[in-house]
């Protein structure tokens, strides 16, 4: 069966207690059904190994992130997300979460123009490859416009983002190391674009919990108009 050795080496790793005779599905047994969705299993695994490499390797990067963002929640900042493609999707999931924290998030791109840079405030940059042309442009326009503006930036640790990270004021270099097991579904730079999602979304979270944000706090921040989940304080 394809993958079957892959399947048997991972959940010897992570499931050493695992009764494969014990688990049925549909009438079958666990490796019939799961063995081919193996590919699936290695890809979050290789996500995360991004994502715990890059802070373990970054402590002091990944601190002084969380500090600028702390700085950014108190002073109610304006904060514009720079990126392209997915990853500024990865971006948008922790921008919306910084928004419910009480920042003014604008998005390139987006319908609505990002603040004219007078106002300062901070940007988060995202690339996977940190060559993204204009968002570098976006990022030398804003440090030629107001030098204060503090730009948060994610990219791969590379060489070719050298001009990326030069920019910025706190850069997350994004690293990983070779598995056992390789991902065998790797299309166009995604791990890096799930970690900056990751790794992000995190950061605010963190940032928010050191500043003594409760749920009612998170709640009161999120949107309650329109199509969305229950999270807002009406809904508890």
């Amino acid at each position: 069966m394809k993958y079957e050795k892959e399947f048997n080496a991972i959940r010897d790793i992570l499931y050493p207690d695992w009764n494969v005779g014990s688990l049925r599905f549909a009438g079958e047994d666990d490796t019939s059904l799961v063995a081919p969705l193996t590919p699936m299993i290695l890809r979050c695994m290789a996500i995360s190994e991004t994502v715990t490499t890059t802070i373990r390797e970054c402590p002091e990067e990944i601190t002084i992130a969380k500090e600028m963002i702390k700085v950014w929640i108190n002073q109610h900042a304006a904060i514009r997300i720079l990126g392209a493609g997915r990853a500024l999707l990865a971006a948008s999931l922790g921008a919306n979460r910084l928004a419910h924290a009480g920042t003014l998030i604008s998005f390139m791109g987006g319908m609505v123009p990002m603040p004219n840079s007078i106002l300062g405030g901070g940007i988060i940059a995202a690339s996977a490859s940190g060559q993204t042309r204009h968002v570098i442009e976006a990022m030398k326009v804003a440090k030629e416009h107001n030098p204060n503006i503090k730009i948060l930036g994610f990219a791969k640790n590379s060489q070719k983002a050298v001009e990326f990270m030069d920019l910025c004021d706190c850069f997350i270099g994004l690293r990983s190391r070779a598995l056992p097991l390789p991902n065998p579904l790797f299309a166009l730079a995604d791990e890096e674009e799930m970690a900056i999602a990751e790794l992000l979304d995190g950061l605010v979270v963190l940032a928010g919990q050191e500043l003594g944000f409760t749920e009612e706090m998170w709640r009161l921040g999120h949107e309650d108009i329109g199509p969305t989940g229950p999270y807002s304080v009406r809904d508890k």
